[in-house]
């Protein structure tokens, strides 16, 4: 059985990364006559399933610090949340490992496990990531002053962040998040704080109708 989308949230990732039209009108037509696209699924230790991304760290907390702005803000609310959270926010410790190898361990801004391009409302958080390869998209930042954070949000916007000698980008298909409690955001739902979280890549588990 394939599913169909009609994108109705305030970020609309995955729509944004399947080509899915923003239009409810438009997107109910591609249901009718689209093409049908086997994709991959995240699942972690914890029991959760996510379609498009899960981050933790600076983009959970800015997850956290926009969830009550969405009513007034619209998709600005991400944005400025991650705005208010960059100046707040401390750096977490944290081991990152994937595929049984540890590749990296000490002090992280956030950590991106994608399967999608963006996050946030369009933020092209891993823009190579794919639905639909078989493997997990994985992104470390350990910009952590003032200033390298400033210069990571910059490249961030324009795409150019993976160039960045603090930004760590790898491919594999079991990750695992380790060492100071910290909150994960799933498809934009927010966790509780954990000290660790293990996710894998489930390869052609599900069907969605695409454009043509």
């Amino acid at each position: 059985m394939e599913l169909g989308l009609v994108p109705l949230g305030t970020g609309n990732d995955l729509a944004t990364g399947l080509a899915l039209p923003d239009d409810p009108a438009a997107a109910a037509r591609v249901c009718r006559t689209g093409r049908v696209r086997e994709l991959d699924l995240i699942v972690s230790n914890h029991g959760d399933v996510v379609v498009n991304a899960s981050h933790a760290g600076l983009g959970a907390a800015a997850a956290e610090r926009s969830e009550g702005l969405k009513e007034r803000l619209g998709p600005l609310a991400y944005p400025v949340g991650a705005l208010i959270a960059g100046v707040r926010e401390a750096a977490w410790d944290l081991r990152i490992t994937v595929d049984g190898h540890v590749v990296h361990d000490g002090s992280t801004l956030m950590v991106g496990v994608a399967n999608a391009p963006s996050i946030g409302g369009g933020t092209r958080l891993v823009p190579p990531a794919l639905p639909d390869d078989g493997q997990l998209d994985v992104i470390v930042v350990t910009a952590i002053g003032p200033a390298a954070r400033l210069a990571f949000g910059a490249a961030l916007r324009d795409a150019a962040h993976l160039d960045r000698d603090d930004v760590v980008h790898v491919r594999g298909r079991e990750v695992t998040i380790a060492g100071e409690p910290v909150s994960h955001d799933l498809d934009g739902e927010v966790t509780e704080h954990r000290s660790s979280c293990t996710y894998t890549v489930v390869p052609g588990a599900w069907r969605m109708v695409v454009p043509a």
